[in-house]
């Protein structure tokens, strides 16, 4: 089976909090479990930062989902998990932003701004679609061997 690219937003404290803690754990909401279920190890997350709009890192979950409330996450419990390892990890300033891959990406078609693409990134897991996470892993890639360092502000998306 073909490996699947899923979507994981962070906010730049959770994506801070999640290399502080080894890289190793993501979660999700309970409500997500359904969608979670069809993660295979293998597949990769692309890991998105929502208060920069930007793509900052690659995981591969190395477990199938399961449930666990042990308290690792500060704001919410997110007790559907996967077991992962960090691929690729971008600095904030050298991430890509998600609007300058906006023309290659199905996941655009009929949103015309992050505050239409922001509905869609609250339901992560999600799938990417159409060769999407092929586009944005290969952004990564690229940005791992031919840094662009960027200003941004931190905002909220």
């Amino acid at each position: 089976m073909a490996r699947r690219y899923w979507l994981d937003v962070f906010s730049e404290e959770g994506w801070d909090a999640f290399l502080g803690r080894g890289a190793s754990i993501t979660g999700f909401r309970k409500r997500k479990q359904e969608v979670a279920e069809r993660v295979r190890p293998g597949d990769y997350f692309l890991c998105y930062i929502s208060g920069i709009a930007r793509f900052i890192g690659v995981t591969e979950a190395l477990s199938a989902c399961f449930l666990d409330d042990t308290p690792i996450f500060k704001k919410e419990p997110l007790p559907v998990r996967f077991k992962v390892r960090l691929v690729h990890r971008l600095e904030p300033e050298t991430a890509i932003p998600i609007l300058e891959l906006k023309d290659r990406l199905f996941l655009f078609a009929g949103i015309k701004d992050l505050a239409g693409l922001s509905a869609r990134f609250k339901g992560c897991p999600m799938e990417f679609v159409h060769g999407d996470g092929k586009v944005i892993l290969d952004a990564i890639e690229e940005a791992l061997a031919h840094p662009v360092r960027r200003d941004y502000n931190i905002k909220r998306h």
